[in-house]
This record gives structure tokens, sequence and C-alpha cells, in this order.
């Protein structure tokens, strides 16, 4: 049987955590936000992605975030338990065939297959430092916004995946004075067409 993918880097990535070698000098299992590229850090083009997780009430499952830095489009999944292999699964499972250029993550060791998932898409992953959480501030603003919806101590394990994509697309499709008033649908759905008129 053929080992996985993501099956070495694990191993690595376990390894530096059980080592307690992730600190807020350098993120060593990605590379540094201090190298995202500008056109990523001036929200400049739509593939630029931040990612984070809401927890819920201990052992009740959580939320996977995604969010797109340019138009602020949020993608959602549930995941059961906070496991790498859960949270690259989720992520993959939404995000597979849409354009994807960078990754920024904390250091949780939740994330520690987003190397393998950038590695599918040809993207970077970035790591914020760590205790940072303000270095991917576009996900964390959706956090609170999703807590209207989820507030802290949520059991995820009943919550259905329909009631989550609603929220979703309300959110995306809410006006948002940072993009002018337009919706992160229509940002998005704007940068898209661009693109392919290029």
């Amino acid at each position: 049987m053929p080992t996985p993918i993501w099956s070495s880097i694990f191993v690595r990535a376990a390894q530096h955590v059980a080592a307690g070698l992730c600190d807020a000098r350098a993120p060593l299992l990605w590379t540094s936000i201090t190298e995202r590229p500008e056109v990523a850090n001036m929200r400049q083009e739509i593939g630029h992605l931040e990612v984070d997780l809401m927890e819920g009430a201990k052992g009740k499952g959580s939320l996977v975030m995604m969010e797109d830095r340019c138009s602020r489009l949020i993608t959602l999944n549930l995941v059961m338990r906070k496991t790498a292999v859960e949270v690259y699964t989720a992520i993959d499972s939404v995000l597979d065939g849409q354009k994807v250029n960078t990754i920024t993550i904390d250091q949780g060791r939740e994330f520690v297959l987003t190397e393998v998932l950038g590695q599918q898409w040809g993207a970077t992953t970035y790591a914020c430092h760590a205790h940072r959480p303000w270095e991917k501030g576009s996900v964390e603003n959706t956090d609170s916004l999703l807590r209207q919806f989820f507030p802290e101590g949520t059991d995820f394990t009943t919550v259905e995946l329909s009631t989550v994509l609603a929220v979703q697309h309300l959110l995306n499709n809410r006006p948002r004075k940072v993009l002018g008033y337009r919706t992160p649908q229509e940002g998005h759905s704007s940068h898209q067409s661009g693109a392919l008129a290029t």
C-alpha cells in the first residue's frame, strides 16, 4: 500500500512540535509571513487565503474558516476533531479546483498538512509568528462576525452543514464597508471576470 503524500511531512512537523521548535522567532514548518509576496499583502488579486479554526465547546468540533484576502469571500466547513488530517480534508474538499496562490495560517499543529495542499495547488503556505493572530487579520475579523451565529461554547457536532453554508452565503452576500459596500461575492466575481479578460 503506497505511503500517503502527507506522511513524511506530518512526521517531520510532529517532531518539530514535540521538540518545541515553533516559537515567535520564525515558523520552521512553513515559509514566514514576512516573505509573503506583496501582491498578497496589498490584496491586489484573488487567490490569497487566510485560514483559521473556530473552536466550539471542548471536544465538540470546530469550524474551519478560509477567507480570500482580496475579495473577503469566505468558505466554511466543519470538522469533528481538531486533527491535522481532518483539517486537511475539510480544506481540500471545499477548495479543490479553486484558484489558490498563497495560504496564510498560524502555527497550530492542526495546520501541519497545509504544505501538502500548497503542493497540490501550486501555492505557498506562509505562517504567522506565534501568538500574533493579527498577522492574519481578515479571517480573525470574520471569526468575530461568525460568533454572532455560533457563540462561544457552540457544540459543532450538532450543527448541520446546511446551516454553516447558509451563514456562509449570508456573509458573502452582505455589503461590506471595506469593499466600498460591494459584497464579497460581487468583488470575487469581478476579479474573476477581470482575470479571464486578460
